[in-house]
């Protein structure tokens, strides 16, 4: 099988969205994947509060291993990265203005689109860290690793991530 193209997810795969929602709640994440509903709040009341919080987006830190990770598919692929900004306008602009940050290149790296799964074809595969996603990739053709994360169903694989990641990479058959 031919893997052309490799998509990471931003948020939870390569940006430490829980991290950020940490600190400007100051709360602890609790291991759900909606945690803010532990945090006494509604979904609403949590969007709208990253919405007012000026560069929340820009502002958020790569996790430790993104570089790593970035590293792993060969390089005869295509990295890219995709994401699905929330209803903050300003998101698009901030997650542009991240990845010029820490790549240099966003106009020809980045994919923002409400739906990931319009991006996958049979020699694309999609990194990420959403279980549902992932399932609506693998439908439309592409091929997909769930990133192991504590909110998901690869949480016993999540001190592992890099590896776990590697050798997936080697049972899809995709050059890592």
């Amino acid at each position: 099988m031919r893997i052309d193209t490799v998509y990471f997810d931003m948020d939870g795969v390569l940006v430490d969205f829980v991290g950020g929602c940490e600190k400007l709640f100051g709360k602890k994440h609790d291991g759900d994947f909606h945690f803010y509903s532990s945090w006494g709040i509604t979904q609403d009341e949590f969007w709208e509060t990253i919405c007012n919080c000026e560069n929340f987006w820009a502002d958020l830190e790569p996790y430790d291993w993104m570089d790593e990770i970035l590293d792993l598919p060969s390089l005869d692929v295509e990295v890219k990265i995709a994401s699905h900004p929330c209803r903050d306008p300003d998101c698009w602009g901030q997650k542009a203005r991240w990845v010029d940050e820490h790549f240099g290149r966003a106009w020809e790296m980045l994919h923002l689109c409400g739906d990931k799964s319009r991006l996958a074809d049979e020699h694309s595969l999609l990194i990420d860290d959403n279980q549902t996603i992932i399932d609506k990739w693998r439908a439309a053709g592409g091929h997909a690793i769930l990133f192991p994360q504590p909110w998901n169903f690869n949480a016993p694989c999540a001190k592992h991530r890099v590896a776990y990641v590697t050798e997936a990479l080697k049972e899809i058959g995709a050059r890592a």
